[in-house]
């Protein structure tokens, strides 16, 4: 069974945005920087995304998320499982080709940025 049969959460740091029309999105962030940009998700969403913990197929998924009161099709959850991992935010594919170009982007510079000495 490949990763994809049973899709994975990269470690991920999150925080709440509010939008000006007053919603709340959760905001992942990638903290080893290879997914790039954060990714704003719907609480219910944010939800969804935390139970991809690798142990459960898409199938077991959306029947854990129903049998926990989640209005959710597969549809929705194929969205979102596609969107995380074309973001880089589950394990597989995507994220091995980000991984492999941010390390070749790194070792490509003439030197280290420094990481922790604020503008210099």
């Amino acid at each position: 069974m490949s990763r994809a049969d049973r899709p994975r959460l990269i470690p991920v740091e999150s925080h709440v945005v509010r939008c000006d029309d007053g919603e709340s999105l959760m905001v992942l962030r990638d903290p080893a920087g290879i997914a790039g940009e954060g990714l704003g998700l719907s609480p219910a969403a944010y939800w969804v995304a935390g139970q991809l913990d690798g142990s459960r197929t898409v199938t077991e998924l959306l029947a854990h998320a129903r049998a926990a009161g989640a209005e959710l099709g597969v549809a929705e959850l194929s969205a979102l499982v596609d969107a995380l991992a074309e973001a880089g935010f589950l394990e597989g594919p995507a994220r091995d080709a980000q991984r492999r170009r941010a390390l070749r982007e790194f070792r490509a510079q003439p030197a280290r940025a420094p990481s922790c000495a604020g503008d210099v």
